[in-house]
């Protein structure tokens, strides 16, 4: 929460809900446990434990999305004689996953002829798959693999 406030993160990092999913009925003894009998020691015990494996999973998660981002350079860099405007898509992808052409047009200020041709090597590559299906106004998604997530 303090990097959130200070600005150093647009998104929390943790989630902890997760972890009270899975170990949900030891959660509620631990609060009944605060309510009952006043153990506070217990339910911290089992909180921090929380935060601990939740920062794991999100730090091994951080990691894997930098290897993918890693190996995406390299091969953007091998594809292209001049990477830097597909590094900039691919940069933005990482941001916002699910595009359109006039989104790159917009935020990316490329010519509509240029977004559609990064749109159409992203897909070839398959690092872009089109979700609509249509032949107009299609949207692609990032196959960024979002199991590394949870």
């Amino acid at each position: 929460m303090q990097l959130l406030d200070a600005g150093l993160l647009s998104q929390p990092t943790l989630y902890l809900s997760d972890f009270i999913d899975k170990h949900r009925s030891l959660y509620y003894d631990n609060l009944a446990g605060v309510s009952h009998n006043n153990d506070l020691r217990a339910w911290l015990i089992f909180f921090l434990d929380g935060v601990k494996v939740s920062a794991q999973k999100s730090a091994q998660a951080l990691e894997t999305a930098l290897r993918l981002k890693r190996r995406l350079i390299q091969q953007l860099s091998e594809e292209y004689n001049k990477p830097q405007v597909a590094l900039n898509l691919l940069n933005y992808l990482f941001t916002r996953p699910v595009v359109s052409r006039d989104d790159l047009i917009n935020d990316l200020v490329i010519p509509p002829t240029s977004a559609n041709r990064l749109l159409n090597r992203f897909e070839a590559l398959g690092i872009l798959k089109e979700i609509t299906g249509l032949q107009r106004n299609r949207i692609f998604a990032f196959r960024l693999n979002l199991n590394i997530f949870r």
